[in-house]
């Protein structure tokens, strides 16, 4: 059996073909129609600051009303494009008001005092002025610290579609479910609730143990989270919070939106979205204010085996 490759905070939703063959004219008409309009959509915007010896690479008011400042790493400087500058974040720990802060990223809840000025909660204040090139000019007033000025560059997003609109904020997880099929037969199938993912992947590892030749099992340690949030924007930023505050941070993008289908990158070293290995598709749907997403960690056929593993993440809105 060829042995699956366990995907870094993976995401999921209901196959492709069920929910191909389910979405008819009037649902799909539906689903565009469903979900409200998030509070901050109007402000959200990626700000990627020009000086590289910054302590600040960039900074990310969310749909949703989130914040994300990344911290400025010499060694994740890309050569090729400043969106991509990302991190996988572990190991959080709270340092203000609902914020979390992770190997130079920060995650919070911004205030909006006025179309130029928001309050970044555990952070400070910052004002940001800008031109229609997209140029724009930061000032920053932390917490503890004196004021400075930083210059940069908003940059360009997915736009404003309907599926994008949709997807575009924070989701709240509720429940998680794991399926594994080894040669046609159904091997495990359960569904717990997303805080209790800890122990839904040891009775899969159990199951999966089973069945491996190496015993090396699924998991390099056993998760001991839940998970918590999804963070989608239009600004390309994927981000999965979880009850422990850790967080996984990536990109997105659309391959086929008409049909609900992103692919989104692993990590920050190997950002190529046609990489099979560092990358994976996943199909979304929509019903009222919730979402659904499916990952396929694993569809594998070799010497006439076939394997496969797939996550289901339901999702709500809380706006």
């Amino acid at each position: 059996m060829k042995k699956p490759k366990f995907l870094y905070l993976a995401a999921a939703t209901i196959p492709l073909f069920s929910l191909m063959a389910a979405c008819g004219d009037d649902e799909k008409q539906q689903e565009m129609l469903s979900l409200s309009t998030p509070p901050y959509a109007d402000v959200s915007a990626l700000y990627v600051i020009d000086d590289n010896n910054a302590d600040i690479h960039s900074i990310e008011l969310t749909e949703s009303g989130n914040y994300i400042i990344e911290g400025n790493s010499a060694s994740f400087r890309n050569q090729e494009s400043r969106r991509n500058h990302r991190q996988i974040c572990q190991n959080a720990i709270d340092i203000g008001a609902s914020t979390r802060s992770v190997s130079g990223t920060y995650l919070g809840k911004f205030i909006k005092i006025s179309d130029t000025e928001f309050i970044l909660e555990g952070f400070g204040t910052i004002v940001i002025e800008g031109s229609s090139d997209g140029a724009v000019t930061i000032w920053i007033t932390p917490v503890n610290g004196e004021s400075y000025t930083l210059s940069g560059e908003r940059e360009d997003n997915y736009g404003d579609t309907p599926k994008t609109s949709n997807l575009c904020r924070t989701w709240d997880i509720y429940t998680i479910r794991a399926q594994m099929v080894y040669n046609g037969k159904v091997l495990f199938d359960s569904t717990k609730p997303a805080t209790d993912y800890a122990s839904l992947a040891r009775e899969l590892n159990a199951v999966y143990m089973q069945y491996d030749e190496d015993g090396e099992g699924l998991y390099e340690a056993i998760p001991d989270y839940g998970y918590s949030q999804i963070i989608f924007t239009k600004a390309g930023t994927y981000l999965v919070t979880t009850t422990s505050d850790q967080m996984g941070y990536s990109l997105w993008k659309w391959t086929n939106e008409e049909e609900g289908i992103i692919r989104y990158t692993h990590d920050v070293w190997d950002r190529d979205f046609d990489d099979i290995d560092y990358s994976n598709p996943a199909v979304i749907s929509f019903r009222g204010n919730e979402m659904i997403i499916e990952d396929i960690v694993a569809d594998d056929y070799e010497d006439g085996m076939s394997f496969s593993l797939r996550y289901w993440y339901n999702c709500v809105s809380p706006e």
